[in-house]
């Protein structure tokens, strides 16, 4: 687990590829560093949209 974590892991995460995924999230404003997606901004916003949405429209998820 050991070799994985501080050989393999590391090694990966200087691909160009992974890179470029860590600016793309980056510039989407996800923080990779996250310890859940609900620590993000945009969920609170996103979060508070739905609410407003329910509210406006009860049923718009499920049914009654």
């Amino acid at each position: 687990m050991a070799v994985l974590w501080l050989g393999v892991l590391p090694k990966i995460s200087k691909d160009p590829g992974i890179q470029q995924q860590f600016r793309l999230r980056e510039q989407q404003g996800v923080d990779s560093a996250a310890m859940f997606y609900s620590d993000l901004p945009a969920v609170k916003t996103a979060t508070d949209r739905l609410d407003q949405l329910e509210q406006n429209n009860p049923n718009l998820f499920w049914l009654p």
